[in-house]
């Protein structure tokens, strides 16, 4: 079977789209998308936020199976979707969300959740400032999405993304994550630095983040603090999206259905369901 269906949901935006067919994912409910024969007939891969509750894993599970009703599945973290579309079993996920901003290292493969940390400020507060400016919600996602911007020298985009760094505290969450890892995985990590969700898409953000590290990190450095951060930048997999870091997780959710659906042992069917019930998403997901 070649074709499955991805179903990735956002802070502000859900995607959805049958990995085969290379083009813009369409954007709505996945019961207005595909009909009820390919929801009942097609395997569903289902991409979670990376800091999702194990109740929430639960829920999702139970609709999987008894509302969509479909035939197998595979239940996806953000957080590894995005490594997975990085071609990396290392990462530091860095989601800049619309309403929360979270940090998550990926090692060996795993999504590493004791190490996680968010923030519940995201990139709405950027449009919250530039309407207080007189720029209307429409207006200010087409500043933001279609990179009007393009001057560092621009003062309202500066003023914009100053407000947002101080209202997420984006490099606070950097410094207590990196608190967490093994002294000697820090390196690892910070040399395969997704960035990731709408905001990070904007001109010169990822410099900004950088500039704003080397500002936040200590004079007093050793060989096991970080002193700078690589970034990677996922491939154009689907033509129409361009190899943007903003859809990385849908990116990786299309790149590992190929290979989960290609063994049941990866995958939750209609039997596991029928056994296990909700809970068997702790032992098949990733």
């Amino acid at each position: 079977m070649d074709n499955y269906i991805i179903f990735e949901t956002g802070n502000y935006t859900t995607k959805l789209g049958l990995s085969s067919v290379f083009e813009e994912p369409k954007i709505g409910s996945l019961l207005k998308i595909f009909t009820e024969d390919q929801l009942q007939t097609l395997p569903l891969l289902f991409v979670v936020p990376s800091n999702a509750t194990r109740p929430t894993a639960e829920e999702i599970t139970k609709i999987i199976f008894e509302e969509i009703k479909s035939p197998l599945s595979y239940i996806l973290n953000q957080a590894m979707a995005a490594a997975c579309a990085g071609n990396s079993t290392n990462a530091l996920i860095i989601d800049v969300g619309f309403d929360h901003c979270v940090i998550t290292p990926v090692l060996d493969g795993i999504v590493m959740l004791p190490w996680q940390e968010a923030s519940n400020v995201g990139s709405r507060c950027v449009i919250q400032y530039l309407e207080a400016k007189n720029i209307p919600r429409p207006s200010a996602f087409n500043l933001l999405e279609n990179e009007f911007v393009k001057s560092k020298t621009n003062v309202l985009f500066n003023d914009s993304i100053k407000i947002f760094f101080e209202k997420s505290k984006l490099m606070e969450l950097f410094q207590i994550v990196m608190s967490k890892v093994d002294l000697d995985k820090r390196s690892t990590l910070c040399e395969a630095v997704i960035m990731t969700g709408g905001i990070s898409n904007l001109f010169d953000f990822k410099n900004i983040f950088q500039a704003n590290l080397k500002k936040s990190l200590s004079d007093n450095s050793n060989d096991f603090q970080i002193k700078e951060i690589k970034y990677i930048n996922v491939p154009e997999y689907f033509g129409a999206l361009g190899g943007k870091n903003v859809h990385a997780s849908f990116i990786g959710g299309c790149i590992l259905s190929k290979m989960v659906f290609g063994d049941s042992k990866y995958c939750l069917t209609r039997q596991d369901y029928n056994d296990k019930g909700p809970s068997i998403i702790h032992s098949k997901a990733v």
